[in-house]
């Protein structure tokens, strides 16, 4: 059985000379947030501590926005729902810009 892995680029919105930071991720549920509990730490003041969650569900991956005070933006939408993750899927959270790429499951 092949381990589900996925890498998140995680770049800062409209801020030059900051480098965007890729994290490769191979646990799920991936649990991302504020609060320094989550497998993927995003402080920003618009970012719930608790925020989002990165599941594997039917074969793919699957962003789920776990009910956060200032929502997700997805493909510019402002949105607390469910996506299934691809690369072409721009999702921002707060002032930061998150991309899914090298999605295998």
């Amino acid at each position: 059985m092949a381990t589900t892995r996925v890498d998140v680029t995680l770049s800062r919105k409209g801020v030059s000379g900051d480098e965007p930071t890729t994290l490769t991720f191979d646990q799920f549920p991936l649990m991302i947030g504020s609060a320094e509990t989550n497998d993927l730490v995003v402080v920003d003041e618009m970012i719930s501590r608790r925020h989002a969650i990165v599941e594997v569900r039917d074969g793919g991956l699957w962003l789920v926005d776990v009910g956060s005070v200032s929502g997700t933006i997805v493909n510019g939408r402002l949105g607390w729902g469910t996506w299934p993750i691809a690369p072409t899927l721009a999702i921002t959270l707060g002032a930061f810009n998150l991309v899914f790429t090298r999605i295998s499951t």
